[in-house]
């Protein structure tokens, strides 16, 4: 089986076909639904697909409305976690800001990521011994796998229309900005 994460860049190129059309996994087991359509819940059975109601205008879809909505913001911050493709994103809204005639600055938060060897100093007390099977539970925060005082320092450059912070832990950055979660 293949996965996404397993496919270059390059490779997507050669390929021509863009984001959208790739396809992200080799499995026999469904996506998740795009939509979710109400039934009725009167005989109380087993939901397979339950949800919780947010209101209108909290979650969008596609990246058309997504650069619309950081057009009205002007500085955003997108944060995740492991798995999603920043890259991808960048790539996608990068395009789309450049079609409205919008320049962008883009700031990266791996840029301001502790070194491998830092961190595995920091969660060597916490991994247990060689014959242990389970580790120890952390006080570490995610703050502490960044050189957090260089990345609160990062400051939004006002000849760009737009600034962006993309990665992993951009909430952390005390911006007066709000943030999409990916």
């Amino acid at each position: 089986m293949i996965e996404a994460s397993e496919a270059t860049e390059n490779e997507k190129i050669q390929t021509g076909k863009s984001m959208s059309e790739y396809k992200w996994r080799n499995s026999t087991q469904p996506l998740l639904q795009q939509h979710v359509y109400e039934s009725s819940t009167e005989d109380n059975s087993y939901n397979s697909m339950p949800y919780h109601k947010l209101g209108k205008g909290k979650i969008y879809s596609g990246f058309g409305s997504l650069v619309a909505w950081i057009i009205e913001q002007k500085n955003v911050l997108i944060d995740g976690y492991g798995g999603v493709f920043f890259s991808d994103i960048q790539e996608e809204v990068q395009k789309k800001l450049e079609e409205n005639g919008f320049s962008v600055k883009w700031h990266f938060t791996a840029d301001y990521f502790k070194s491998e060897s830092e961190v595995e100093k920091m969660v060597k007390p916490f991994l247990g011994g060689a014959e242990d099977v389970w580790g120890f539970k952390t006080n570490l925060n995610l703050k502490d796998f960044f050189k957090i005082d260089e990345f609160l320092a990062l400051e939004k450059d006002d000849q760009a229309d737009i600034n962006i912070v993309i990665g992993i832990g951009a909430g952390l950055l005390n911006w007066d900005a709000p943030s999409g979660v990916f």
